[in-house]
């Protein structure tokens, strides 16, 4: 008698409790970035990472982050060498994209991509692939350069990328956030020897940029987002919080 009154006590308890854990299973939202070496996680040994690694030092407990981004690829080698399958294997709820550096000419016919055409045609490829397994993907035009001109202005070549997609993210009705205009008058504005502060510790890299300048330009990328993409901001509201998941392979 006292064996069915204990069981009949506890099997209620584990039912309340898994019903109890459930709900906060299913709040963690995944965030997944896609994109080249301006976007992944930290070089080990090296002051270097791109702004995707200052991204995680923002996101809230519930937010998970993997950063699929990878050094060198295009918007069309990211798709060819399977990076996209895996980024999309985590079923995200988001997927952040950023490409155009490696899609310039003279990277060789396996990455480039002409910023008019076969560029456009990538992104919205990404876009229906994102949506058919339920994310929602978020364009990113790619971040400036820190090329300067003998006059102190800012050389900017990726300008036709930037603008291949606000056209598509238009035709698309999807969010994008405009990090290359905004870093471009960031850098402008702080001309050449402020720029170089970006650089990793003891580099003149125009491109990359140190730990520290990653969190600063990933803080960019939030302002952006709560213009262009509010629900997507509010997943990093806790600018002081560890990465909840700093895996970038």
């Amino acid at each position: 008698m006292h064996h069915h009154i204990k069981i009949s006590v506890l099997l209620p308890i584990s039912f309340i409790l898994l019903l109890l854990t459930t709900p906060l299973l299913s709040q963690q939202t995944i965030i997944c970035l896609a994109g080249d070496s301006t976007v992944t996680g930290p070089i080990l040994t090296k002051d270097r990472a791109g702004w995707g690694w200052g991204l995680q030092q923002y996101a809230n407990s519930n937010t998970v982050i993997y950063n699929e981004a990878k050094g060198g690829r295009s918007s069309r080698s990211f798709r060819t060498e399977g990076l996209w399958d895996k980024t999309l294997a985590h079923k995200p709820d988001w997927i952040l994209i950023q490409f155009g550096h490696n899609d310039q000419k003279g990277k060789g016919p396996e990455r480039e991509s002409a910023a008019e055409t076969d560029y456009r045609e990538h992104l919205r490829q990404y876009i229906e692939d994102a949506r058919a397994i339920g994310a929602r993907p978020v364009l990113i035009t790619p971040v400036c350069r820190r090329n300067f001109r003998a006059d102190g202005s800012l050389r900017d070549s990726l300008a036709p990328y930037a603008e291949a997609v606000r056209i598509v993210a238009e035709e698309e009705n999807v969010p994008y956030l405009d990090l290359h205009e905004y870093s471009v008058k960031q850098i402008q504005e702080i001309g050449p020897e402020g720029a170089a502060k970006f650089s990793p510790s003891g580099t003149n890299d125009r491109t990359h940029f140190s730990l520290e300048a990653s969190q600063k330009v990933a803080g960019w990328v939030l302002l952006l987002a709560e213009d262009n993409a509010p629900e997507l901001a509010e997943l990093f509201e806790n600018e002081n919080s560890t990465p909840s998941d700093t895996r970038t392979d």
